[in-house]
This record gives structure tokens, C-alpha cells and sequence, in this order.
């Protein structure tokens, strides 16, 4: 009996185990196809999807057949050996009763025990059915209970200092997710002061979302340090740094509930009064006003009964309400129309003045940062390029990216020769020529890149055709093949080529130019940028007072 139950456990436990990741497997097709189920359709996918449901439920049929054939197969063996073991006592009981060696009562009772034994492996055998299913799931469970907590209450726990309040300091800090080879941030160095609001723009994936979730401590910095009001970030009480800070995530949360309860969340001992503010400065209050219940109206689980703008609102609201002294704003507006992102951008300019709050703001918009901003920190591949103030970031990039990155349309980048005549620099592109006024050609010149190529940036706006600047332009002149007008604003586009390379210009509603002429072209050669074609460093960049917190290329 027990060398069949044990071989019963051999075959069935793998299998068993296999069960779970096979049910888990069919569960996450179940819900993936749930999910996208509108994507699938707009792709015609549905045979494919169909197939992919049936691959995970065969092998989940296949891997439950097994099992069960295993069981199954148990329950006969047993009661053979059980019956067998009643026969053969029989048989020799009643030799023995015969022979006068044994009475029948004792013969009885020792079939009453014998059946009693045998019962009990039957019962052992039947719990061998749900032991196995059991203890994988009991496994499972306890790989959650078991995981440590990796972010904890520091040891050493120090107090704020109230000159301090308000102030977000990065100390070069390094930063790689867990388990990854490189780091995502990289020696990442900068001040936020109080009452100051620092926007954070740069291309996707260059870890403006991972910084600031660094700030609430939902990962611990590799390297370096993070100072909130004085103290290091891993010397506070998890639940008093929090309360200093004040989270919009990228895509708003809200719980079931009313709206006043997700208003609350963020303070629950807040006044009647306090939530219409708060909803008032999210520009939730007009949506919130139109329906029956007001406040009182329901939230779905996960807000699915209002629209990504409103939920993003009622969540902004949440962290309006908690009036905190800190504001980590992870694209808030991403989910808005225009006419709300430029409503909000004036009620977050308020709250900035009003409270005197400093403010996080991560953003892809270059106008938020620009409108918001009274530094903007300028981010690529998790290292910082630039910081400055809005205006001294348009006129002085520190390199390549950050010309490319901010402005619109972006700066048109054309590769160049340096030449020199006359104790001039001209630069030399596509048969046009154009000459630099007297600070770029002693740049060139004392740069040693006569006779090198380098990479000439103009901004659109800075390229006329208003015939008034000859006098000055004479010898800044360029030809171009106009492909593609467009209006925008009150503004022409022109969009063509210079010799086969891509160029646009901004000019004036007056101009006459149409798709398939000539234009005459005039530069403003003292507004161009030059860089050097290897490092991308700005040639002409002026060092400001921020950039002993950078590295600079």
C-alpha cells in the first residue's frame, strides 16, 4: 500500500505543480484578450486569439486529465487490496477455526482491525488527492508572506529643519532598477528650492518617471542621497516624508466610492468648503456641478464610470486638498483637453505663488514647462543636460539635443564646412555659402575647425524673407526648394530642401511663397547655433550658474 501511494505522489506532484502555472497561463489569455478586445478586433486578430485560448486550455485539459486518471486509478487498487486482504483472512481463519486454533469471534476481530488499517491508508490515500494541489498553493502564498519589505523606516531618524522646508535636494544619485545591469538615472545633481517649480522634459524613456519616484522613496537610490526639508530621505519615517509630498501619478487612480470620498482620500478630516476648492482649482468642479448628486455622485471600481480627463481632475483635487508642502506632478495633464491643460497650467501657476509650494513637474509638453517652470531640467538616457531657466534654455542649448529638443518647430540642423577668407569664417553647405559675424568666427577659429566639418543649427523663426533685410543679409542668403506650406496660427511654415536636406522656416502671414518655388531665404547669423559634429557640444554655449551641478559635454 505504501509503495503504491508513494508512487501515486512521484507521478502526481509534478504534475500537479504544472496544474497552477497552466491555470495561471490560461488566466492571463482570459484576461488579455478581455482587455484588448476592442484592439483585437480593429486588427481582425480574433482567429489568432481564439487559437491562443485553446492552446492554453488543451494543455491545461491534458495536464487535468492526467491527474485525474492517476486518482481515479487509486480508489480501485485500493479497495482490491482491502478486499483482499478480507479474503485472505478468511480463508486462513477458517483453516484455523477448523483445526480448533482459533475461535470465530477472534477471527472477526481481527478482520474488524485489519479493515480499520486498511481504511486509514484508504483516507491517507484520498487526502494524497488534495495534499499535493494544497501545497503548491501553500508554496505560493508564502513566496508573498516571505518577501522582505526592501524599503523600510530608517534607523537613524532625524528631524526636519524648518529652513529647509519646502526644499528637494538630488545628491548625485545613481539609480538601476533591480536586477538590471545599468543604471537609469546617472549621477543626477540638482536643487529644488522652496516656493520654486522645476520641469522636467526630455525624450521618452530618459527616466523623468523613475526620478521622481525616487523623491517618496518607492525605490531606494544605488548611489547618492535625496534630501526632503534638510534630511535625507532614508532617515524619515516613511509615513512623515509622504505627508510632506503630494503624488499625481501619470494616470489618475480613484476607488469606489463618491466623489467627495476620492476628494477626501487625500485628507479625510477635510471641510465642505475645502473640497470645492480644491475641486475648483483641478477644474473638477464645473463637471463635477452638471451632475445630479454633485459630490455625492458615485465612483465605479477603478472610476470606469467617468472619462480619463475627469478622473485625472478628482485626483489632482485629492492632493490639492492635502495642501502639502511639496507637489510631485507626473504629467497631471496628459489626459486633458486644451482649453482644460491651459486652464490648469493657470491654476497650478496659483498654487505655486499662493502656497509657496515647490513643485516636481514632469512633462513632455514643452509649453507646460515653459509656462510653469522657473527652472527646467532637461533629461536624456537618465542624465541631465541642462538646467535653466526657460528663456536662457531657448537662447543658450548647452548642446545638440537640448537646441533640438526645445522649440517649436524644432531647430533645423544642416552639416557644414568651415572656411576662412578674408579674416572671416564662411560656412559652406549645398553650394550655398554663409558668413559668420565676428564672435562665431573667432569661436571657429580658436576652435581650430577651418577646413572641418561642423553642424550649423537654425531655428525657423530665425530664417526672413523680408526683403528689408538685405543691408544686413547680404551674404547670408540661401536658396531653398519650398515642398510644403502650412499654416500656423497666424504664421507661415514652409517646409522644403537646401540641397537635398530638410529644412523649415517660419515666416510671416505676408509671404507669398507657394509649394514648388524658389524661395530667397535670409539668416539671422546672429542667432545661429554651431556644434561640434562629434561631442554635439554648443560651440558658442556661455556657462550659467547652474552648471557646476552638471557635467557638461
Amino acid at each position: 500500500i505504501l509503495l503504491f501511494v508513494g508512487l501515486l505522489f512521484r507521478l502526481a506532484m509534478p504534475k500537479f505543480k504544472k496544474l497552477q502555472y497552466l491555470i495561471d497561463n490560461l488566466n492571463l489569455v482570459a484576461r488579455e484578450i478581455l482587455t484588448g478586445v476592442s484592439v483585437i478586433r480593429a486588427f481582425s486578430t480574433e482567429k489568432h486569439e481564439e487559437e491562443r485560448f485553446e492552446d492554453a486550455n488543451r494543455k491545461l485539459m491534458k495536464t487535468n486529465l492526467f491527474v485525474n486518471r492517476c486518482m481515479t486509478f487509486m480508489m480501485p487498487v485500493m479497495m482490491l487490496l482491502m478486499n483482499g486482504v478480507t479474503v485472505l483472512i478468511v480463508w486462513n481463519g477458517s483453516h484455523a477455526v477448523n483445526d480448533g486454533t482459533m475461535q470465530v469471534g477472534n477471527m472477526m476481530a481481527f478482520m474488524q482491525y485489519a479493515m480499520q488499517i486498511i481504511m486509514a491508508f484508504l483516507m491517507i490515500t484520498m487526502m494524497s488527492i488534495m495534499i499535493p494541489r494544497a501545497s503548491v498553493a501553500a508554496a505560493r502564498i508564502n513566496e508573498v508572506m516571505e518577501a522582505e519589505v526592501s524599503i523600510r523606516d530608517g534607523e537613524e531618524q532625524e528631524k526636519p529643519r524648518e529652513e529647509k522646508k519646502g526644499e528637494v535636494v538630488f545628491e548625485h544619485v545613481d539609480f538601476a532598477y533591480p536586477g538590471a545591469q545599468e543604471c537609469t538615472l546617472t549621477d543626477i545633481n540638482f536643487t529644488a528650492r522652496k516656493g520654486e517649480t522645476v520641469a522636467f522634459i526630455g525624450s521618452t524613456g530618459s527616466g523623468k518617471s523613475t526620478l521622481v519616484n525616487l523623491i517618496p522613496r518607492f525605490f531606494d537610490v544605488t548611489k547618492g542621497r535625496i534630501l526632503v526639508d534638510g534630511v535625507d530621505i532614508r532617515h524619515m519615517k516613511l509615513s512623515d516624508l509622504r505627508d510632506r509630498i503630494g503624488y499625481v501619478p501619470q494616470k489618475g487612480v480613484l476607488f469606489s466610492g463618491t466623489i467627495d470620498s476620492n476628494i477626501r482620500y487625500g485628507k479625510d478630516e477635510a471641510t465642505g468648503e475645502e473640497v470645492q476648492r480644491a475641486a475648483s482649482i483641478a477644474q473638477a468642479w464645473e463637471f463635477i456641478q452638471e451632475k445630479e448628486d454633485g459630490v455625492n455622485s458615485a465612483i465605479a471600481q477603478g472610476g470606469t464610470n467617468v472619462s480619463g480627463g475627469q478622473k485625472q481632475r478628482v485626483a489632482i483635487g485629492s492632493v490639492i486638498v492635502r495642501q502639502p508642502k511639496a507637489y510631485l506632478m507626473d504629467e497631471p495633464l496628459s489626459n486633458l483637453d486644451a482649453k482644460l491643460r491651459t486652464q490648469m497650467r493657470v491654476e497650478l501657476s496659483k498654487i505655486h505663488r499662493r502656497l509657496n509650494a515647490t513643485i516636481i513637474y514632469v512633462t513632455h509638453d514643452q509649453v507646460e514647462a515653459m509656462t510653469l517652470g522657473t527652472r527646467i531640467v532637461v533629461m536624456k538616457a537618465g542624465v541631465i543636460q541642462q538646467v535653466a531657466a526657460p528663456s536662457d534654455l531657448y537662447q543658450n542649448p548647452v548642446n545638440k539635443f537640448v537646441a533640438g529638443f526645445i522649440g517649436s518647430p524644432a531647430m533645423n540642423f544642416i552639416e557644414a564646412r568651415v572656411e576662412r577668407e578674408n579674416g572671416a569664417a564662411w560656412l559652406s553647405f549645398a553650394g550655398q555659402r554663409i558668413r559668420m559675424n565676428a564672435n562665431c568666427s573667432r569661436k571657429l577659429f580658436d576652435g581650430g575647425y577651418v577646413g572641418r566639418d561642423i553642424i550649423l543649427g537654425i531655428r525657423p523663426e530665425d530664417i526672413h524673407d523680408n526683403c528689408e533685410f538685405d543691408h544686413r543679409m547680404e551674404h547670408n542668403r540661401m536658396t531653398m526648394d519650398v515642398q510644403v506650406r502650412e499654416m500656423l496660427g497666424a504664421e507661415v511654415l514652409l517646409h522644403g530642401t537646401i540641397g537635398g536636406t530638410d529644412i523649415s522656416a517660419k515666416l510671416s502671414p505676408e509671404c507669398a511663397l507657394r509649394q514648388g518655388e524658389n524661395a530667397s531665404l535670409y539668416l539671422d547669423v546672429n542667432r545661429i547655433k554651431l556644434f561640434d559634429p562629434r561631442t554635439e557640444a554648443n560651440l558658442l554655449y556661455i556657462r550659467s550658474q547652474y552648471d557646476e551641478n552638471i557635467r557638461i559635454s
